[in-house]
């Protein structure tokens, strides 16, 4: 059982010679080592080709691994093909960037002190964005009495999201 105890010895020669000593025993919990686990799966994720990374905090609310013994992680990731997306990880974020077109394995590897680890495993999709070339179209409207001009087309900057920086909603 964990706990403290005193123990005490006493030695007794038979011949009048006697000796003492006490001393202390702790005995703690054994803890059993446990890798850590997927708590939180990463969902597949698809971006944009030369969009904006996708950024996860490890241990943020809902954290992505768990570990049975409450042991501090360190994480490392990687990608199966660095020409679609790149990985990096500092201190619990994981950061991944889009390079080129293409779908990858993502894989994050949370490590104990005791070197236990468990890994996680998502999908990665870059898809490439679409941009229109610029146009107009010039509609000209009869009621039998009065004629107007309707006109409308898309901007060389529109792409395929609402962007509110040509006045888009």
């Amino acid at each position: 059982a964990e706990g403290t105890a005193t123990i005490y010895l006493s030695a007794d020669d038979g011949n009048e010679g006697v000796t003492e000593t006490t001393f202390i025993v702790t005995v703690e919990a054994a803890a059993i080592p446990v890798a850590p686990v997927v708590a939180d799966a990463i969902a597949d994720q698809t971006l944009d080709e030369g969009g904006a990374a996708f950024v996860r905090d490890l241990e943020a609310a809902l954290a992505v691994f768990s570990d049975g013994n409450g042991d501090a992680l360190t994480y490392t990731a990687g990608s199966a093909d660095e020409q679609v997306v790149t990985t990096d990880i500092t201190g619990s974020t994981l950061t991944v960037t889009p390079v080129g077109l293409g779908t990858t394995t993502v894989t994050v590897t949370a490590t104990d002190p005791g070197l236990l680890s468990g890994q996680l495993t998502f999908q990665v999709t870059v898809e490439a964005v679409v941009v229109g070339d610029e146009f107009s179209v010039a509609i000209s409207v009869t009621d039998g009495t009065d004629t107007g001009a309707l006109t409308f087309g898309v901007a060389s900057g529109a792409t395929n999201g609402i962007d509110a920086a040509l006045d888009e909603v």
